[in-house]
């Protein structure tokens, strides 16, 4: 839908327009939820006229928003834009303006679609929607419901991103020590050596003598690091939804309408960041210090981070 507004309305511009390509961006996270805000301001949704509730994502740290994406496409009848400030009849949320969605009804028949869609490094997306609606006994009803999934794009499956744009290829990654890589069939010094008090080896060559560490330079490990392998471009997303609309009349002369609607939506999601590295020096006797002395400042990887978001 935010694709929809984007190409009808100039207005829907910023930053803050964030749709589900939004993969790596941190302090605008969205777990691959769309935002909408006229002019970049907070904009206020309604679902036919209705508030609904904000995204999950902001629970862990992610933007308090409306996720647009819960809501079927197919669902929607038409979109009611206020690109005027309302924020003195609605609330500081509709700074910039109000979108209003709303819901097909007294829809009959059937009618369904699917969609494939894929690229060069396998990437795939896929999608299917239904749509349906009938007269049970006076009771209209219209139910939507759709499925997509999109697979997660690594910045290594682009010539233009790879190495990363981030940080390229770099010498401080974890196992990286003075002149030293750690053998890769080990996790660390400590697999294949006493450490803190129990210590033996008096030095890095002493570690590389006994196989520990394989000798490199911060060249040759840069020119085999590259980190572009573990930054996605494109989040891997998952989501279902379903919206079902009723209206009937409660009243022979139409005068008094009974209406309603429903929806459950699910989104699961998948980001993935570059290992953030800082240097530490371990001192003589630590619990997995290696040497007899103090353990020379080496690259340690602090978190590597992913967001599944339900």
């Amino acid at each position: 839908m935010l694709e929809v507004l984007r190409k009808s309305l100039p207005s829907f511009a910023g930053r803050s327009n964030a749709g589900n390509s939004n993969a790596n961006n941190n302090n605008q996270n969205t777990a691959g939820g769309s935002q909408v805000q006229l002019r970049n301001l907070d904009t206020l949704v309604l679902i036919n006229g209705r508030r609904v509730a904000t995204s999950g994502i902001n629970a862990i740290g992610g933007k308090n928003f409306v996720d647009v994406n819960q809501i079927p496409a197919a669902a929607i009848d038409r979109i009611e834009v206020l690109t005027d400030g309302a924020s003195a009849i609605y609330g500081s949320d509709a700074i910039g303006g109000v979108v209003n969605i709303i819901l097909k009804s007294n829809t009959e028949g059937l009618e369904v679609g699917s969609r494939l869609g894929f690229a060069d490094g396998n990437y795939h997306e896929t999608s299917g929607y239904f749509v349906g609606g009938a007269d049970l006994k006076g009771v209209k009803v219209t139910l939507t419901g759709s499925a997509s999934h999109t697979d997660p794009l690594f910045q290594n499956q682009r010539p233009f991103s790879s190495p990363s744009p981030l940080a390229g290829r770099t010498s401080a990654v974890p196992g990286s020590v003075g002149g030293a890589l750690l053998a890769p069939d080990l996790n660390s010094p400590r697999d294949a050596n006493p450490t803190g008090s129990a210590a033996t080896a008096g030095s890095i060559a002493a570690l590389i003598a006994n196989g520990t560490y394989i000798p490199a330079t911060p060249k040759s490990v840069q020119a085999s690091y590259d980190l572009s392998p573990f930054q996605t471009l494109l989040l891997r997303q998952d989501q279902d939804s379903l919206v079902s609309t009723f209206e009937t009349e409660m009243l022979p002369s139409g005068k008094l309408t009974a209406f309603g609607d429903v929806e459950y939506s699910k989104t699961r999601s998948f980001t993935q960041f570059i290992p953030v590295v800082t240097s530490v020096s371990v001192p003589a006797g630590a619990p997995y210090n290696p040497l007899t002395t103090a353990f020379p400042g080496g690259p340690v990887r602090l978190h590597r981070r992913s967001t599944p978001v339900p």
